[in-house]
């Protein structure tokens, strides 16, 4: 008998009125039964409603591939794993601003989670992530600080998600810090996302951005009109559809603290050069890491001589130059309370040929407050050897992206363990990067 046979004639058996069979029939044959229904969710729904015995026998089969049946998975398995948790488990979700419902804090009829054999911890993420969603647009105006990571597998898939993002945002009333990173490069954000900030100008202070496009029109104009922004953090954000550059040109943000654009859209060097031109005098932190070409060149120098004339007291600082920089960057490490405890150096797009000459200088120029040191440029042994013995900074961390394969190996080891001397600093906690 073929498996369709089968079926269609468990359909008819089911189909009797007669209520006798199923309270003859044993647990071990429903079993079997049930294990040819196993991927007929919606017989199997109509099974447990017979009796208890039908439902506690079909409940495994249900519940042995929970999130593999929704596609995408239901928030509403959420509910149910939420409701198997323990009552101190419980607690700690109310404790970190989840609401539960009465219905959700008593226990339910089984332990659902016992009958999952197999777990995909993307599904579950995506769940978990379309849940807590959910949960926080029921309470609009406790979000401070909202953080949004959207991966390959898992996250804000549809535009019904992205609804419920920008509904989320828009309905807060202090939010202040907002965190978009995405990873999937085939379905990301479109620009649009960040048209709802709009409507937290009054009380957004931080934004940090990964991966997603540079606004358009309309969502660049929302973006300008949050001028109480203090801290904004741009890593690999690529073009958008375009905006008018005047727009760029023409933002304000006087209380930045805190400026970062890492490998994205020339539009971001644009906008973070723009604004340290109108000089934000509470800046503590400007790190521009460009991709290598002529035009984020031009905006390396713009920021290099804005920072010259305005002087911030800096504490982190990272910026891509060749030679003809080097006299500015001299500059703001002696600005009088030069307090610079982070300086990071990136290469130009530019062939540069008399950087090795520069390296002794700029290291008696390094302030005593430095303590982590990173270099994108290449740098030989004797130039470095020259550099460290110039310098009066106590480094707590170097790091030279040249010498990365090398580094424990004559005569970079040797020169790193001279500069160390007898500090009790392993090699490998020195030797490596510190950009936050």
């Amino acid at each position: 008998m073929s498996s369709l046979q089968r079926k269609k004639s468990l359909f008819r058996f089911f189909g009797r009125k007669r209520q006798s069979h199923s309270a003859r029939l044993p647990a071990d044959c429903l079993y079997d039964i049930f294990n040819l229904l196993k991927d007929d969710i919606k017989s199997l729904h109509s099974c447990i409603l017979v009796n208890r015995l039908w439902c506690e026998t079909a409940i495994p089969y249900l519940w042995s591939h929970p999130f593999k049946r929704s596609t995408p998975p239901a928030p509403s398995l959420i509910n149910i794993l939420v409701a198997c948790l323990s009552d101190d488990e419980k607690s700690v979700l109310v404790q970190n601003g989840i609401k539960l419902s009465s219905q959700l804090k008593r226990p339910p009829t089984f332990d659902y989670a016992a009958f999952i054999p197999n777990l995909s911890l993307e599904s579950l993420y995506s769940s978990v992530q379309n849940w807590t969603m959910r949960q926080s647009v029921k309470r609009p105006e406790n979000i401070e600080y909202l953080s949004v990571i959207k991966s390959s597998e898992a996250g804000l898939r549809n535009f019904e998600d992205l609804q419920y993002l920008s509904s989320l945002i828009f309905s807060q009333s202090k939010l202040r810090s907002f965190s978009l990173m995405c990873y999937d490069t085939v379905n990301g954000f479109s620009p649009s996302v960040l048209t709802p900030l709009a409507s937290q100008a009054d009380t957004l202070v931080s934004l940090n951005l990964h991966g997603i496009p540079f606004p358009g029109d309309s969502s660049i104009h929302a973006l300008t009109i949050c001028t109480n922004l203090e801290e904004l953090d741009i890593c690999r954000c690529t073009n958008g559809p375009g905006c008018q550059l005047d727009q760029i040109l023409n933002v304000e943000f006087p209380n930045l603290r805190k400026a970062r654009v890492v490998e994205s859209s020339i539009l971001w060097g644009h906008l973070i050069a723009s604004a340290i031109k109108k000089n934000p005098i509470d800046l503590v932190e400007v790190h521009y890491q460009p991709w290598e070409d002529e035009e984020h060149d031009i905006l390396s120098t713009s920021i290099i001589q804005s920072i010259t004339k305005w002087q911030p007291k800096l504490k982190k600082f990272g910026i891509a130059l060749g030679a003809d920089e080097i006299p500015s960057l001299i500059e703001i490490l002696n600005v009088p309370g030069c307090k610079l405890e982070s300086l990071s150096l990136f290469s130009l797009g530019k062939q540069e040929n008399d950087l090795e000459k520069i390296w002794p200088e700029l290291g008696k120029n390094l302030p005593i407050t430095l303590k982590h040191l990173n270099i994108w440029i290449f740098i030989g042994a004797r130039a470095m050897n020259l550099f460290l013995k110039n310098t009066k900074a106590v480094l707590d961390s170097l790091y030279v992206d040249s010498w990365f394969e090398d580094y424990t190996h004559p005569p970079y080891i040797n020169l790193l363990s001279d500069y160390l001397r007898d500090r009790p600093i392993d090699m490998d906690n020195f030797f490596h990067p510190v950009l936050n």
